[in-house]
């Protein structure tokens, strides 16, 4: 479940360009489904959808910069299986993402 003091877990967070002030964090709490990776206790990614309108949502994430290949691979599946899984159920035609 995230919570968005979740995202200032985050101990090596990758450069996005995009700040997460506690205002912003907040508003993606609540504007559609999100969740905190862990590993062990200790959180390594958060990412969610943003509905914008209907059938379509923006998606965000928040990754350590410090996983390793091997995790690396395992969060880029299971984000995957997410998505896969919004699309038909939410139900969503489109999902965008600035990379």
């Amino acid at each position: 479940m995230f919570e968005a003091g979740h995202l200032t877990l985050i101990e090596r967070p990758r450069e996005t360009g995009v700040g997460f002030d506690p205002a912003t964090a907040r508003r993606l709490a609540q504007a559609g489904p999100a969740c905190t990776v862990l590993a062990g206790r200790e959180v390594v990614a958060c990412a969610g959808l943003q509905r914008l309108w209907a059938g379509v949502a923006e998606a965000w994430a928040v990754i350590d910069d410090g996983l390793d290949r091997s995790e690396g691979v395992a969060l880029h599946r299971t984000i995957r299986r997410v998505l896969d899984m919004s699309m038909r159920h939410l139900p969503l035609h489109r999902v965008q993402m600035a990379v």
